[in-house]
């Protein structure tokens, strides 16, 4: 690890041995799929709000569709969070909701270093379903 030493606005130095740079994002809202018209289709960030706060709505089946707003003309690249975030969002319904019924719509699912393996234990889910979009 490095060896640094940053002097904070309050005249304060601190020694550390890693920076990080946190850049920002902004969460798409997408067009498709009638969101912002049906009040069932969420983005994947209010869904995680959704689990959190315990305020799943009655349903028993789920479909997580991914890559909107990615992977196009306008935005050719992968964001690299959302296959992963999507899989444990699914992982985490099923903890609360063992009998729903999850879909995972997807080009190719894109989980990276240790995260396939979350991916690997998402797949043994016998009702959990994964199918190229």
């Amino acid at each position: 690890m490095g060896n640094y030493e940053t002097k904070l606005s309050n005249g304060e130095q601190i020694k550390h041995g890693v920076a990080i740079i946190a850049t920002g994002a902004e969460g798409y809202q997408p067009k498709e799929y009638l969101y912002g018209h049906n009040s069932r289709v969420h983005t994947l960030l209010e869904l995680e709000s959704m689990i959190a706060e315990d305020k799943l709505k009655n349903s028993n089946n789920y479909v997580f569709i991914q890559c909107v707003g990615s992977r196009d003309d306008e935005r050719p690249y992968c964001s690299r969070i959302c296959c992963t975030k999507a899989i444990k969002q699914a992982l985490k319904i099923k903890e609360k909701k063992p009998s729903a019924n999850i879909y995972i719509l997807y080009r190719d699912i894109r989980t990276y270093g240790y995260f396939e393996d979350l991916y690997t234990e998402a797949r043994r889910k016998a009702s959990s379903s994964y199918g190229t979009a």
